[in-house]
């Protein structure tokens, strides 16, 4: 369970503070996304920051690629899986 206020965080009742790195997965090749992630958690992030550029997973109006199919890098779902 996560609790916050105004100055705190508190998850499975401890007090946690959220040290968060940035990761772009869309500039990145996906061989490259583990990696990466695992370089956050050994420097002690907790967690994980990303922009979600719409335009490149909606080329086409009203129609959604997050598995990347038009191309590798726009693979939502697996950066997510990942994450996880």
């Amino acid at each position: 369970m996560i609790k916050t206020d105004s100055l705190t965080f508190e998850i499975d009742g401890r007090p946690t503070t959220i040290l968060a790195g940035e990761v772009h997965y869309f500039r990145l090749p996906p061989t490259r996304w583990q990696s990466v992630l695992t370089e956050l958690k050994a420097a002690g992030m907790n967690t994980v920051s990303t922009y979600i550029p719409w335009l490149v997973h909606e080329e086409e109006e009203g129609v959604f690629d997050f598995t990347g199919q038009s191309d590798e890098r726009n693979n939502l779902k697996h950066f997510i899986e990942l994450v996880h």
